[in-house]
């Protein structure tokens, strides 16, 4: 599923406007997952920003930009939580209904308990950054230039949750980069008081 989603922002004005942002976390401070066993991962969580929008030349030519950076490190537990495979707490593999040789069940019993409560090391940083330009050269007419970037890394991020009941942040997790940029040109003429 795709959309399209086209918008019309208002000019620069001849102020010169700046803010500042930022959002910080430690898993430390929140409670501990209902299906963790106790454990409370490590990590911590810090997202910051700025914009600013400034005049370069008054009343015709304005500039605009905003930057976001995220970077976050945790931990995920990982636990196989199945009444066919682990005890009723998910701390030890059960071999009772293994049908095959008593070597293969006990091999199988080995490699799940090396799975069972296990860290997994998480991480991500992304940049997203937008920056805009208007030339307006006269009441009727503005010509705007508009780009973007957005990157992003992420190791054992394909699954994020803080604890997988399934076993699915060992073997089937992976690191992850992303990297868009674009970058439009627009001219808007102002053909009367109700018309562009």
């Amino acid at each position: 599923m795709a959309g399209v989603v086209n918008m019309v922002t208002k000019t620069g004005t001849n102020g010169l406007h700046v803010a500042g942002y930022d959002y910080y976390s430690q898993n430390a401070w929140n409670s501990p997952d209902f299906f963790a066993n106790g454990v409370t991962p490590t990590g911590r969580q810090n997202r910051g920003g700025a914009s600013v929008g400034l005049p370069v030349s008054t009343d015709s030519l304005f500039l605009f930009g905003n930057i976001e950076r995220v970077n976050d490190s945790s931990q995920g537990l990982n636990r196989i939580v199945n009444p066919l495979l682990t005890a009723p707490g998910g701390n030890t593999a059960l071999t009772g209904g293994c049908t095959a040789t008593a070597s293969q069940c006990s091999f199988a019993q080995t490699f799940i308990n090396q799975q069972l409560n296990k860290t997994v090391p998480q991480s991500q940083i992304s940049t997203i950054g937008f920056a805009r330009m208007d030339f307006r050269p006269n009441a009727r007419q503005t010509f705007t230039l508009a780009g973007a970037i957005r990157s992003e890394r992420g190791v054992n991020s394909l699954n994020d949750a803080t604890v997988a009941t399934n076993g699915g942040l060992i073997g089937s997790n992976a690191t992850a980069t992303d990297s868009t940029r674009y970058a439009t040109i627009a001219w808007t003429y102002v053909l009367s008081g109700t018309r562009v």
